[in-house]
């Protein structure tokens, strides 16, 4: 059995779950159980709707919140003397020293990082930011104590459908995608809507992706209705059709922005939170997608809108470096450790 230890809810979003769930997927397919350890709240619930197939997974739920991590090391260490998994997992921003060295000895322990806040002490630790050759020494030295490093993009856990789709780059861009995450309770979809409409013609369909616990779906269904050429899709299962349809993309710089790297779809890409500040710059730095900075997105934004919609040779370009860059089978390379 393999452990995993994420949450979700409306302040930390779904990413978390999202790419575990990701990960227990290929565990699942090679016939490994899995079990996910989730806070009591909203976790659970979320967890059910983001997983249709819930129901092959355990689930084992924590007394109190994920932003006391230390307050469930009795109950979690017991679970785990109880099960004896393979590992565990553990996916939360929220975790200290203190948390992860009471842990070790129980199994092996991995920990899935974004920010680099400290030194782990872990068995294993996964960071799949891009990092070229002149960054490596300097994560490799952040990451002393844990035993093994899987570093860089390769690791980065994408569903099965995003594995070698086929993807042209068109010369007339028609199809443009925007995606802003699970929550955007600061509507950035909306002010994103404007930059895309002042900069392209009307003739181009503007496909939104809306998250689960987006706040504006009320506000984004009515400019919808009264403007036309805006699709709203929710719930979407088969993401990497909807990518391979569209010629560009406006998209936070989440798993989305990998897997949009995965399909090669030519991309501006902004940071919402820090966690995403390294995969931004690193991917703009490696030039597979343009980065915006600001979050005002004024009229600026919208000619680098229609400067990348303009400039085909570029479009490609750039989708020719994004594949390069993430293949799509960074669960694949993940689970092969978990379960050694």
């Amino acid at each position: 059995m393999i452990m995993f230890r994420a949450d979700a809810d409306q302040v930390i979003a779904t990413g978390h779950l999202m790419r575990t769930l990701t990960i227990a997927e290929e565990c699942a397919e090679r016939g490994v159980p899995v079990c996910f350890v989730l806070s009591a709240g909203e976790s659970e619930r979320i967890f059910k709707a983001l997983c249709p197939e819930w129901a092959k997974y355990q689930i084992r739920i924590l007394p109190g919140s994920y932003r006391r991590p230390e307050e469930e090391l009795p109950v979690l260490k017991s679970l785990l003397e109880q099960e004896k998994p393979q590992a565990l997992l553990i996916d939360s921003y929220y975790v200290t020293e203190t948390y992860l060295k009471e842990l070790k000895g129980y199994t092996r322990i991995f920990y899935l990082d974004d920010l680099r806040s400290f030194d782990y002490p872990v068995d294993t630790v996964i960071n799949y930011d891009v990092i070229s050759r002149d960054e490596l020494p300097r994560y490799q030295s952040g990451y002393q104590n844990a035993q093994k490093q899987l570093l860089g993009a390769a690791y980065t856990p994408l569903r099965k459908q995003f594995g070698g789709v086929p993807y042209q780059i068109r010369e007339q861009v028609a199809q443009v995608l925007i995606t802003t995450g699970g929550t955007d309770d600061a509507n950035i979809t909306g002010k994103i809507l404007t930059s895309v409409r002042q900069a392209t013609e009307n003739t181009v369909e503007i496909h939104v992706v809306v998250g689960k616990l987006n706040k504006n779906k009320d506000w984004l269904r009515k400019s919808a209705e009264r403007l036309g050429r805006i699709h709203l899709h929710e719930n979407v299962l088969q993401m990497a059709d909807l990518m391979q349809r569209c010629d560009l993309a406006l998209s936070a710089a989440g798993t989305t922005l990998y897997e949009l790297c995965a399909v090669g779809v030519p991309t501006i890409c902004f940071a919402i939170a820090d966690n995403q500040l390294a995969a931004a710059e690193g991917f703009a730095a490696a030039g597979a997608v343009v980065y915006e900075r600001g979050l005002d997105f004024q009229d600026d934004f919208s000619e680098k809108i229609k400067s990348l919609a303009d400039d085909y040779p570029q479009r490609c370009q750039r989708s020719a470096v994004m594949r390069q860059l993430v293949d799509g089978k960074g669960a694949e390379r993940i689970v092969a450790e978990l379960v050694q």
